[in-house]
């Protein structure tokens, strides 16, 4: 994909709080592919100030983690060992703001005894699948394991991937041969970025086991790369967008933004708009780059029209970000 040279609006302070103030437009359906959050984008939160976040984003899909403080007056945390009168609190809690809870992870038990709760509680929620990940060396004999409990409880089971170079997508791919479609990918692109593997092409190689992604846009392609908001960094947002397209994936991609930043909340909303105006952009809009990120302008008219409106005195080209 070509650069794409995209500038910054003056007024960018106001469409970020606005885009966090107001409830979003859920997004066009096209293609399947479903939006969702990582409910570790707000750790610092509790889980049902993130439900109430999610919910003001529009976004109805979401992915618990182990350990995060339950709140909203219902005691505990997010753990397989909850017990059944809790669970239906917290399913409570999530029906009213009207937000589906989709999957949890990662989760890494130790013992058949602990794997058997995990997908014992994963049924009792409803949940599509559980989200896990075994070490490379014991992949021979915890991938039996997790196909037979998934084949018993109902529950698909994705495998997420953190920051290894001498993981490539092709090894997993080659280790689920033998089993069906149950077993796959919780593909994490910005680990993938971080390990040296191009996001785009390592989507390409998980064709046909992608259950669901940690979607993720990356400021650098480096090791201390840090997230930045969809569209504006250098991990081809587009590009993945184009890619799951092309797949006809159906599956769910979730916002997990593991920067802590003051903008944080600013940054999901602009990288949920992002997700939108990719839903609804043509494939070729997409592989060309055109999907303008939210709060910048391919117009530079615009640009110097908003600083001559304020009596800023530099130019646009001192606020230009670039589109991979």
């Amino acid at each position: 994909m070509k650069p794409k040279i995209f500038l910054l609006l003056a007024t960018l302070p106001a469409l970020l709080f606005t885009a966090c103030q107001q409830t979003a437009v859920p997004p066009p359906a096209h293609a399947g592919l479903k939006l969702g959050v990582q409910a570790w984008t707000y750790k610092q939160f509790t889980f049902a100030e993130t439900v109430e976040k999610v919910s003001r984003l529009g976004v109805r899909y979401l992915q618990a983690y182990s350990g995060q403080t339950i709140g909203g007056g219902i005691e505990g945390t997010m753990v397989p060992a909850m017990d059944e009168a809790t669970r239906a609190k917290v399913l409570a809690l999530l029906q009213a703001k009207n937000v589906t809870l989709t999957s949890f992870g990662v989760a890494r038990p130790k013992t058949e005894a602990q794997w058997r709760e995990l997908f014992a509680f994963a049924k009792a929620m409803g949940l599509r699948d559980v989200t896990v990940e075994p070490p490379k060396a014991a992949w021979p004999g915890t991938l039996p394991l997790l196909d037979r409990f998934s084949r018993e409880y109902g529950v698909n089971v994705t495998i997420h991937n953190h920051p290894n170079p001498e993981n490539p997508p092709e090894d997993l791919v080659a280790a689920l041969k033998p089993y069906g479609p149950h077993l796959g990918f919780c593909a994490d692109t910005g680990h993938w970025a971080r390990s040296g593997f191009d996001p785009v092409a390592a989507l390409h190689k998980a064709e046909g086991r992608l259950l669901s992604l940690h979607f993720k846009d990356l400021s650098e392609i480096t090791r201390k790369a840090h997230d930045v908001p969809w569209g504006t960094g250098a991990s081809n947002a587009a590009g993945q967008i184009a890619e799951l397209r092309r797949q006809r994936f159906a599956g769910i991609a979730y916002v997990e933004y593991e920067y802590r930043t003051p903008s944080l909340e600013a940054d999901v909303a602009r990288s949920v708009e992002f997700f939108r105006r990719a839903a609804a952009a043509s494939e070729a809009d997409l592989i060309a780059g055109r999907v303008v990120p939210p709060g910048f302008t391919d117009d530079v008219s615009q640009v110097w029209s908003k600083t001559q409106a304020s009596g800023a005195v530099q130019g646009p080209s001192s606020s230009a970000a670039r589109q991979p």
